[in-house]
């Protein structure tokens, strides 16, 4: 096989590690591994491995060092079998999951829909052999139906890892044509990044999760009481929404007639236009907390382990921007911004959140080189710097003495960002189209030089068909791609690549991360040494941002959350209030 390699790709690593693993994972649970294979490339020497429940004490047979490199396909799941017998994680690794999803990013099929992206997708999109489906399925259920394992089970088990430690051996050489190897190198450290997080999961205050969950239909109907009562919408009839009382009460209030209708001329009641009008007419903000609580939570699905970790896939690399995607319904930062107060240290332990301050307009400062956007990052507060900078607010003003005007141009500074037109912002703010206008007007003359890359950019993209992070995480541009996923993929990417890169250095100084969220990351401690974690965290951190923006380092803000303390969103505090109060009832205390 090895003579069917790429010159030279692979000359650097003595060995070449094939490596696929079997493991039980319940809800909220760490890996329990069942079995592992391992092939080195060019020998064939093989190592097969069957565990029983008390598997942590296996000694780890397998080669490491600077000279083997270990290939897998969705890697972070094998050092998640790792991580639970204890073993070392091995120091190189090309993830072939990561890599397929680099090669087809952005590309779809005749449906529309976004190339799949399995093990047996990706070889089949090369046009090798692979296993079927129903048989992939039925070897997963009976892995998953867990200990004890037949004679027979086992030699089943083996063999199908072995199938797929043999498509990686099909798979590795045609891929390998496209691979940037040392790029992919870093995709594959982070893989090790993933798995730590993944194995840490997020502590959480299950009673009173539990607690929620035996009572959320009650407390679902008494929401809707209570804000009902609080604020007479009459938007529900009974425990049902209803579009027709939901009009009833815009024209009371008179903004029926510019309230958004679908083409069939209902009200358009998402989540998203919710957002907007509620920015617009305050009036609105709770029903639309209430709907948010009431269609993103039907269920409580959030998993919780034994131990009382939140824990689930973080599905690297999912998204176009290669962004992490974890199922919202079961990751903690998922679903409304309220039930992140479940979020709670163990006796003796704290968390911490630390975020890149205005990440998203940073990144752009950065890598525009606009020297007014970087002068409004380095002031500290960029939506001030903007009003000053168009002559909306004088010198010295501050979110206290201009409060008004700094609002109007955050709204602006964001609708560029999200890629939102004059409709968009004047619907947003209440305003005619032409001032919407006149001020997305003034953010080009305030930041022309970051406007020129923008447009630089969309220009290059239509004639190269691809954009690209300074890490190679590429987007192919094709008919279907939308002119705002173009302008905004340079922050959303990049802005990927620094949560990678400051996942991977905290995670290797051995600081013990929770979770990454969009642009921050949750990490943890014992109570006396958090300030001493959240320091080198930031620095984990400002390494990240100046690694992937050219020495130009965000800022980072922090807030630690000591036991018996709960982590607190200030988005979510009045619904985790309303709501707590009624578990007080019921004579929890939260």
């Amino acid at each position: 096989m090895s003579s069917t390699l790429p010159p030279g790709k692979l000359d650097d690593f003595r060995e070449v590690v094939l490596i696929d693993s079997e493991f039980v994972a319940a809800e909220g649970e760490r890996q329990l591994p069942v079995a592992l294979v391992a092939q080195e490339l060019r020998s064939g020497r093989r190592h097969e491995l069957f565990f029983d429940e008390a598997a942590a004490h296996n000694d780890n047979p397998l080669p490491n060092g600077d000279d083997v490199l270990y290939v897998a396909y969705g890697a972070q799941a094998e050092w998640g079998t790792f991580l639970s017998l204890g073993w070392e994680l091995p120091t190189h690794v090309l993830d072939l999951y990561a890599e397929f999803r680099c090669i087809t990013n952005g590309f779809t099929g005749s449906d529309g829909c976004a190339v799949s992206s399995s093990l047996i997708d990706a070889l089949i999109h090369y046009g090798l052999d692979a296993m079927t489906v129903v048989h992939k399925e039925a070897m997963r259920n009976l892995v998953l139906r867990g200990h004890p394992y037949t004679v027979s089970e086992r030699r089943d088990i083996l063999e199908y890892c072995s199938d797929d430690v043999a498509a990686l051996e099909r798979l590795l050489p045609v891929m390998l044509r496209s691979i940037d190897l040392p790029f992919a190198l870093f995709r594959g450290r982070y893989s090790k990044a993933v798995a730590r997080m993944e194995a840490s999961g997020i502590p959480m205050d299950v009673p009173t999760l539990y607690e929620l969950k035996r009572n959320w239909q009650t407390i679902k109907q008494q929401l809707i009481l209570d804000v009902e009562a609080e604020h007479h919408y009459g938007a529900y009839e009974g425990f049902s929404w209803s579009d027709r009382r939901f009009g009833a009460f815009l024209e009371r209030i008179g903004i029926l007639d510019e309230w958004p209708r679908t083409g069939s001329g209902r009200l358009q009641v998402d989540d998203d236009l919710f957002k907007t009008m509620a920015t617009r007419h305050p009036v609105l903000q709770p029903l639309r907390d209430l709907r948010s609580t009431l269609v993103h939570l039907r269920d409580l699905k959030v998993t919780v382990g034994s131990d009382g970790r939140n824990r689930c896939s973080l599905m690297p690399f999912r998204s176009k921007t290669g962004r992490n995607y974890p199922p919202s319904s079961k990751f903690m930062f998922g679903p409304s911004t309220w039930l992140r107060s479940l979020i709670k240290p163990e006796p003796d332990r704290a968390v911490a959140y630390i975020d890149w301050v205005s990440a998203e307009f940073g990144i752009a400062a950065a890598l525009s080189g606009d020297p007014r956007m970087l002068s409004a990052y380095e002031s500290g507060d960029v939506y001030m710097a903007f009003a000053i900078e168009a002559g909306a607010a004088p010198a010295g003003a501050t979110k206290l003495t201009h409060a008004r005007q700094r609002e109007l141009y955050k709204l602006t500074t964001l609708a560029v960002q999200y890629g939102q037109g004059a409709a968009g912002l004047a619907t947003t703010l209440g305003i005619a189209h032409w001032e919407a206008q006149e001020l997305l007007d003034l953010h080009r003359r305030v930041f022309p030089t970051y406007w020129d890359w923008i447009e630089w950019n969309s220009q290059r993209a239509a004639f190269v068909g691809t954009l690209e992070t300074v890490f190679r995480w590429p987007l192919r541009i094709t008919d279907r791609t939308k002119p705002n996923t173009i302008s905004n993929f340079p922050m959303q990417a990049h802005g990927a690549e620094m949560l990678r890169w400051g996942c991977t250095f905290a995670t290797e100084r051995g600081i013990e991360v929770h979770a990454p969220v969009q642009d921050a990351l949750l990490v943890g401690g014992a109570c006396d040494e958090i300030d001493d974690v959240v320091e080198e965290t930031c620095r984990a951190m400002d390494d990240a941002s100046e690694i992937v923006l050219d020495g130009f380092a965000l800022k980072t803000e922090s807030h630690v959350v000591r036991y018996p303390d709960r982590y607190m969103d200030k988005r979510g505090v009045t619904m985790w209030n309303r709501v707590n109060s009624m578990l007080n009832l019921n004579g929890v205390v939260a």
